[in-house]
């Protein structure tokens, strides 16, 4: 039995290339009977043009990816190049198809056409829903049609014209299905009563509306449970996208805190179906830097102050970083710093004001387009007059809007502050909440101390990898086993991974391990497959232990080739929002079962289960020499002989 386990574990361990790819036809069944988890955009390409001088999609990179990611769906736009419909036909969605992930064409509507008109069709969404629908008869993984900006463009898509468009695919083949993209503020219970014999569903992309922005995150869940409400109603499924590159008119892109935090509460509500799918907005590929995010005239980071498009009753509003500074004796005091403003270039008037305050006294101002938009401003402002004879005062740097004002939206930034006479902590806004602390009369305004992650692209892609592998793992496992404690432990399991319990995670995904290889329930096949998904996660989540406590991982007892980028301060209010969210609805269990600690203690105990020898057999070799037996890894089946 021992060595029956032992060739089972090796030969699972082999390489996906000896393993089916995912489940089999991913278009059989009802389409909405699983949860949606998926990708959209950021299509890596060739990296030489083709005879044709055009840089085609990269078919086998975006396979591997999207394998990679674990994502079941993939939203295909068709705009950025001529050939991205044939490389669609002809490469893309066979390979897709073999690798079982559901295919969706993104197309740009008339608004976006103005720009770039996607090919062959163009404008012509009819001839669109046909060509779609009867290719999605050759390759049933080809599900139908999303429609971006579609409530911007409800002049164009009347009931009339959408009609005709779910007409001509519906001729072609029953099965083809129309989805539009559409914004919180649109999803009214009228627009969807009007359209629903021609929507399939609905994809909300969140940007904090009406705020917009990819910075808050706290009325995510509201949203959800709004937006759920109106499509249950109707009997529509409702998929969730998260935005994981920039937004337009908006400082930055979404930090890893941000797209983490989001991503945690929407697959808790996936995993409750209280949504049927959530989707990743241009989740980028390619790790490169974003350098023009890099702005900063110091270091690093600067001390943004934005105003979001969609802010309504200004009235008066401000936000400011504020700082109590302390005063030694000094015949003067002094500051310089550095200023810019960002504002689109509209030509609208704009009463959007910097200000420097000392307590209650305004020290200095500038009107927000008074310099150059994205340009910095050196400034230096004599503070004597308002410092003299305190010990102690509150410096603001504050961005105040005033009524009435008419500019879309614009941000500004502090940085480089440099003092004569007293000492201003974190001067160059290379840390995050120390020492400064964010004050708005507004929640539509918004303070954040941007700091340029140039790993930024690679920390979000592992953060979503490690989410959905583990959402997969939990999603194929309950429809695996028959087994209610397999159920539980997966559960358990995903929200240990919600939670960013690494710990708990690694020691139930042990125990899960050993309970399945007993498990009759479970097909020989779907064992190999669940054994894979448990080796990859593990590894994730214990290469994720390690980097959180802080090992050198440049050092020779180093156990995994992680890049090495620069430690930003996490932003503990997008994650404790999240958790608190999560834990609040997951009742602490109890363990599943003792777990067998001998087999989990120092190499002196050598006392292992039948399932722990198996997996000392195939699992790599990772003991250290005996004097660093307290940095080895708890892996499942033991440490080894020293």
């Amino acid at each position: 039995m021992k060595a029956f386990f032992a060739s089972l574990m090796l030969f699972v361990l082999l390489g996906q290339s000896l393993l089916p790819d995912s489940t089999g036809n991913p278009a059989a069944g009802t389409l909405w009977q699983k949860p949606l988890y998926g990708d959209y955009g950021a299509e890596i390409r060739e990296k030489k043009p083709r005879a044709d001088g055009l840089f085609h999609v990269d078919t086998p990179q975006m396979i591997h990816h999207l394998k990679d990611l674990k994502v079941n769906t993939y939203f295909y736009l068709v705009w950025h190049q001529p050939s991205d419909w044939d490389d669609l036909r002809n490469e893309f969605l066979p390979a897709a198809q073999k690798a079982g992930i559901r295919v969706w064409v993104y197309l740009v509507p008339p608004s976006e056409t103005a720009i770039h008109s996607p090919e062959p069709y163009g404008k012509d969404y009819v001839a669109w829903a046909r060509a779609v629908a009867r290719l999605s008869l050759r390759y049933p993984n080809l599900q139908g049609i999303v429609m971006d900006d579609f409530s911007e463009n409800l002049s164009f898509f009347t009931p009339a014209v959408l009609k005709a468009i779910k007409d001509a695919g519906k001729k072609e083949n029953p099965s083809f299905q129309f989805l539009p993209q559409i914004y919180y503020p649109y999803i009214t219970d009228g627009l969807l009563k009007a359209y629903r014999p021609y929507f399939d569903g609905v994809v909300m992309s969140f940007r904090d509306d009406q705020f917009r922005n990819t910075q808050k995150i706290d009325r995510l869940v509201d949203q959800i449970d709004t937006m759920q409400a109106r499509t249950r109603k109707v009997g529509l499924p409702f998929i969730l996208m998260l935005y994981t590159s920039k937004l337009s008119a908006t400082p930055a892109s979404p930090s890893v805190y941000y797209v983490e935090g989001a991503l945690k509460l929407a697959l808790h509500r996936l995993k409750l179906r209280q949504i049927q799918g959530v989707v990743t907005y241009l989740l980028q590929k390619e790790f490169t830097a974003e350098d023009n995010e890099n702005i900063a005239p110091s270091g690093m980071g600067y001390a943004n102050l934005f105003v979001p498009a969609g802010m309504k009753n200004r009235n008066e509003n401000n936000v400011q970083w504020v700082q109590r500074i302390y005063l030694p004796p000094s015949p003067s005091y002094e500051l310089t710093f550095w200023h810019m403003s960002t504002y689109p270039a509209s030509g609208k008037p704009i009463s959007i004001q910097k200000q420097l305050w000392i307590d209650d006294c305004l020290v200095w101002k500038k009107p927000l387009n008074a310099t150059p938009s994205e340009k910095w401003v050196k400034e230096t402002v004599h503070l004597t007059p308002y410092l003299k004879g305190k010990r102690t005062a509150l410096l603001s740097l504050r961005l105040s809007v005033k009524e009435k004002d008419q500019a879309d939206w614009a941000y500004a930034g502090f940085d480089h502050l440099q003092t004569k006479g007293f000492v201003v902590q974190n001067a160059d806004f290379e840390e995050r909440d120390k020492h400064w602390t964010v004050m708005s009369t507004s929640r539509g305004l918004i303070g954040e101390i941007l700091i340029y992650d140039p790993g930024r692209r690679y920390r979000v892609y592992q953060a979503i990898k490690t989410h959905l592998t583990a959402f997969d793992l939990y999603q194929t496992m309950v429809e695996s086993t028959d087994q209610p404690l397999l159920a539980r432990q997966a559960d358990h399991l995903l929200n240990c991974v919600l939670l960013k319990q690494d710990q708990s995670a690694l020691q139930t995904l042990e125990q899960m391990t050993q309970n399945l290889i007993f498990d009759k329930s479970v097909s020989l096949m779907a064992k190999k497959r669940l054994i894979q998904e448990i080796y990859q996660l593990y590894r994730i989540l214990d290469a994720q232990s390690l980097g959180n406590k802080a090992v050198d991982l440049s050092s020779s007892t180093a156990f995994f080739d992680i890049p090495c980028t620069p430690e930003i301060p996490i932003n503990s209010d997008t994650h404790s929002r999240a958790d608190r969210h999560i834990a609040g609805f997951t009742n602490h269990q109890k363990s599943f079962g003792e777990h067998d600690r001998t087999s989990h203690s120092h190499p002196g105990h050598k006392k292992q289960t039948m399932a722990n020898r198996a997996w000392s057999t195939f699992l790599p070799d990772r003991s250290p020499a005996c004097e660093n037996c307290r940095r080895h890894r708890q892996w499942p089946g033991g440490f080894q002989e020293c």
